[in-house]
């Protein structure tokens, strides 16, 4: 579960921006010359010279970022925060490999913002990224010491004392030993701990407060969520990809989102367990009662909006779905509250990470004061839309099903087929370094598909305990679709190279006939609805968008049609 590499940051759409490609063999150049080379980008964007501040882009960066897009990116960046005003003197940096990345704090008017500028072996630029710089918790904050502890704590391999602060929810799933267990396991897949950065980041939601700490190791850098409860008790722990934790970007609603038509209300999924979810009910202004929607997210640690970068298109639905009468539930998905506990359970499957929880949420809104309970909908994006017809049949009586961007086809031959195309998107290239780790990728996806009971996590994807995998390599979602006697909408748009047509196209096949079965493509939407041009890759999900209107109003009306 907590294995960091190429493949699994492609495929949870970590934020890199522009992924270098492969790198000529040199002499590195001086630290300082590459800080120099990543410095220059910087201070010529700041004065408007885009021709100097890429004058050492390499190949694959000029041909995705050139001057004058460059420049386009630089007034967007002003449009969305103000006006520039100051970058901050210290500069920090980490080094993976090749490759060197530097990252600057630049202020602007509205909002500071990290700028990530990485530099390979030959002193050119390979990446360039931005993302809302880390908000540092106050000085004074009892809780961010509470939450450095246990940082510090693990650090010296005190796990007792790490642990000396975890509610007895979070106890009961993961002990001392099971925490040493985890780190040993970081340790054995990325190697030794090497330090943790001074900046750290925070985000409030009610009672609970998230901090973020960058960890640095020999092979990989992790960040580290540690969640603090108003009593000073540890209430989660979860380690992630840096760049996917607590992105603090401004949410600015769509345009046909309509504020006053709804109102939101925090509840809690699972509650009074141990795996209670904090979660939001948008409900419509007005008596009632409504249908209403339960949202399901795609695989990875998802947050209850499905935030990736800048975006959040669980929110979009939620608001665009309320703005047309119809009540939507969302909430954190378990292994984004519970990351350590669940990575210590050695019989997890798709049921405790994503399928339990569905059902719990559809059995919370039948009790539900303003809602129809002969009118709930499932709505799985991705692999939520994948285990989509698993939860129907579970949940029971749902009103309707609908499917966004779900795979017919097994994960694992996802996978190869994701990471064949994402090897030679960049240029169309495909060399020796690029056949062995495909070849590497296919080994353990064939280990995958074969496992069995006692295999080691490690020679199986995603680092999941046999258990996961085995589970879901006996699941056809086709033959369970058939199954699912509620009304089906399968949506799928048509850039989407994570899940494709050929997916769209098993939905359509295995509900031929069945008049309560509707299917709708969108030419120029991606894996996460949201529009784009051209050859679909992992870093458009890094620009700012919605979902579009014509969208929610296709949800909105089969809804209507299905009440």
């Amino acid at each position: 579960m907590f294995r960091i590499s190429r493949l699994v940051v492609c495929l949870l759409v970590a934020l890199v921006v522009f992924p270098p490609a492969a790198l000529a063999q040199g002499t590195p150049p001086a630290s300082d010359d590459q800080q120099a080379v990543a410095q220059a980008v910087i201070d010529n964007m700041i004065a408007g010279d885009f021709e100097a501040a890429a004058a050492n882009f390499n190949d694959s960066m000029l041909g995705a970022l050139p001057p004058d897009t460059l420049s386009q990116m630089w007034d967007t960046l002003l449009m969305q925060v103000g006006a520039f005003q100051s970058v901050d003197d210290e500069v920090t940096s980490q080094a993976q490999d090749d490759l060197t990345t530097y990252f600057f704090i630049l202020r602007f008017e509205q909002l500071a913002l990290q700028a990530s500028v990485t530099v390979d072996a030959e002193g050119q630029v390979a990446g360039l990224y931005f993302k809302p710089a880390p908000e540092a918790p106050a000085a004074d904050d009892p809780s961010a010491a509470i939450a450095r502890a246990v940082i510090d704590n693990m650090i010296a391999g005190d796990f007792e004392a790490a642990a000396a602060n975890f509610t007895d929810t979070v106890l009961a799933a993961v002990t001392p030993a099971d925490l040493e267990q985890a780190w040993n396991q970081f340790v054995q897949q990325v190697g030794p701990f090497q330090s943790v950065d001074d900046n750290v980041g925070s985000q409030t939601q009610g009672t609970l407060t998230s901090y973020a700490f960058i960890l640095h190791f020999e092979q990989a850098t992790l960040a580290a969520q540690v969640t603090v409860n108003e009593d000073g008790q540890i209430a989660g722990l979860f380690f992630t990809s840096p760049d996917t934790s607590l992105d603090n970007t401004p949410y600015e609603p769509p345009a046909y989102a309509d504020e006053s038509a709804f109102i939101e209300q925090d509840v809690a999924v699972n509650a009074g367990t141990e795996w209670e979810l904090p979660g939001t009910l948008t409900l419509p202004v007005g008596d009632g009662p409504f249908p209403v929607v339960v949202l399901v997210h795609g695989s990875g640690p998802n947050d209850r909006d499905e935030t990736v970068g800048p975006n959040k298109p669980f929110k979009d639905l939620a608001w665009g779905l309320a703005s047309q009468g119809i009540a939507v539930l969302r909430y954190d998905k378990r292994t984004n509250v519970y990351g350590v506990q669940v990575a210590a359970q050695a019989d997890f499957t798709v049921a405790e990470e994503t399928i339990d929880d569905a059902v719990a949420a559809v059995e919370l809104l039948r009790d539900t004061e303003g809602i129809d309970p002969a009118r709930i909908y499932v709505l799985g994006h991705s692999q939520g839309g994948y285990l989509a017809p698993r939860i129907a049949l579970q949940a029971e009586d749902l009103g309707g099903v609908i499917i966004m961007a779900g795979n017919t086809r097994p994960l694992t031959d996802l996978i190869v087929e994701q990471t064949k195309y994402l090897l030679t998107i960049d240029d169309g290239t495909f060399s020796d370094a690029d056949q062995a780790y495909l070849d590497d990728t296919t080994a353990t996806v064939e280990a995958t598909k074969n496992a069995q009971p006692g295999d080691d996590p490690v020679m199986l994807l995603f680092n999941a305990p046999a258990s996961y995998w085995i589970d879901l390599n006996g699941y056809d979602p086709v033959a369970t679709a058939q199954e699912v006697t509620a009304p089906i909408l399968v949506l799928q748009g048509e850039r989407d190279y994570q899940v494709t047509l050929d997916d769209f196209a098993g939905w359509q096949l295995a509900l031929e006939g069945r008049d309560d079965a509707t299917f709708k493509t969108y030419a120029d939407l991606n894996h996460l609805f949201l529009s784009g041009e051209g050859d679909p890759n992992p870093t458009e999900y890094q620009t700012p968008g919605h979902i579009p209107q014509t969208v929610i109003d296709d949800i909105a009306g089969w809804i209507t049609a299905h009440s």
